[in-house]
């Protein structure tokens, strides 16, 4: 096999913090019909769907799926999305699921960036602040591929202490550290329109992200923290900028297709192996509960040695 799977890093699902338990999708494919659920009414045996197993090769994104029912009598909801408001688990999810899908080779650069202590408390001024600046890194680093969090902190000291600011959290790859390290600072200073010396010394951060256990580390951390304050009418709370350019980074995805028997076989393990509890020596302490699992299960983890889970596992069914 490749290697072993490392930390298992599983997705979340409600009521469980970020990285520390997997994710269950129900079905949501269809619904029953009316009564459906009273009379015991089960869809699972019209036509089918094959079992898969979907990764990304040299990435950290592994799903397994049971077939699924492809029935008329179910539909599909169509949700009207409303006004963003808060930073959802919804979304902390997308952001964990697209780092994890990124090649284990490709390291980021992680950069902080906060106003000073007289900050703009116009949300249209501070998007366009951040579109300006991403822009101006763009022209200079025209390879860069950003993903960038917004994150409400209540101002500690000065003349604002007590109000809820914008700090801003970012990732960005194809870009060399100390050209990123010298760039940063003066133009974020330039763009806010600063004028505070102090800002221009200590309004921005940027390390360098060691491996690919970090940037999940720094995306789980930081990137997809939860909010102790909302900012209604700000608008968006995360995005990518050169989303063309995530292709470059990105594992190929591939889908295998299974049998029911290996797709039970394979569900157990992933399951066992995200119920695995360590402290942080790395070694195992015990094992985390879940609740009843549905069709699909997707977990973070050496994707290629899942790849090797599944042949392996589809060889000893065939036998």
């Amino acid at each position: 096999m490749s290697g072993d799977p490392g930390r298992v890093v599983p997705l979340t699902w409600e009521g469980l913090e970020v990285a520390q338990g997997a994710e269950v999708v129900l079905d949501d494919w269809y619904v029953l019909p009316k009564g459906g659920a009273d009379a015991g009414l089960s869809m699972y045996h019209i036509s089918p769907r094959k079992p898969t197993v979907t990764l990304w090769e040299g990435a950290n994104l592994v799903t397994a799926e049971l077939g699924k029912m492809q029935g008329g009598q179910g539909k599909r909801h169509k949700w009207k999305r409303g006004a963003i408001t808060v930073f959802s688990k919804a979304s902390r999810r997308r952001i964990l699921r697209l780092v994890a899908t990124l090649k284990r080779t490709e390291i980021s650069m992680f950069v902080t960036m906060t106003y000073p202590d007289d900050f703009e408390r116009n949300p249209r001024i501070v998007k366009k602040h951040l579109d300006k600046f991403f822009k101006r890194l763009l022209r200079k680093f025209p390879d860069a591929i950003i993903l960038w969090r917004m994150e409400p902190k209540v101002r500690k000291s000065g003349v604002s202490a007590g109000e809820i600011a914008p700090h801003f959290h970012v990732l960005i790859w194809n870009v060399d550290y100390e050209a990123l390290r010298q760039w940063i600072p003066l133009n974020w200073f330039q763009v806010v329109g600063s004028g505070d010396e102090k800002h221009l010394e200590a309004g921005t951060s940027v390390e360098r992200v060691r491996s690919s256990r970090g940037v999940m580390f720094y995306t789980a951390k930081y990137i997809c923290k939860s909010d102790s304050y909302i900012m209604p009418g700000w608008g968006r709370y995360w995005g990518v900028v050169n989303r063309d350019m995530l292709e470059t980074i990105q594992g190929k995805r591939t889908v295998i297709e299974i049998d029911d028997v290996s797709a039970k076989t394979i569900l157990r393990y992933m399951r066992r192996k995200a119920s695995e509890v360590y402290n942080r020596r790395g070694q195992f302490v015990g094992r985390r509960k879940f609740p009843k699992w549905g069709h699909k299960f997707t977990l973070i983890g050496n994707a290629d040695f899942w790849r090797d889970v599944v042949e392996k596992t589809k060889r000893d069914v065939e036998l």
